[in-house]
């Protein structure tokens, strides 16, 4: 039989999950705002539940963005910068 590893969070067990602690928040979001999935982010489930629920209430406070407006601007530049937008009148 094999020895069966358990996955360390990476979290301290004296740290907590909060919506005012917004830099351990951005650990968790990806760059165009999103929070990762626990695959990614090797947390608990209670863990996972607790952070999403401080990142949506720190986006209704106005700590965290809804959108990342570098990644809307990026995808906004490549639509419509194609060169029958751009000819001259």
């Amino acid at each position: 039989m094999g020895l069966i590893k358990h996955k360390l969070s990476p979290l301290k067990p004296t740290e907590n999950i909060d919506y005012k602690n917004i830099d351990l928040l951005h650990s968790f979001l990806s760059r165009q705002g999103k929070i990762r999935p626990r695959r990614s982010t090797k947390l608990t489930l209670k863990q996972q539940r607790k952070l999403a629920k401080s990142v949506k209430q720190a986006r209704i406070l106005n700590l965290l963005p809804f959108v990342v407006n570098n990644v809307v601007k990026a995808k906004y530049k490549k639509k419509y910068t194609k060169k029958k937008y751009n000819k001259k009148l």
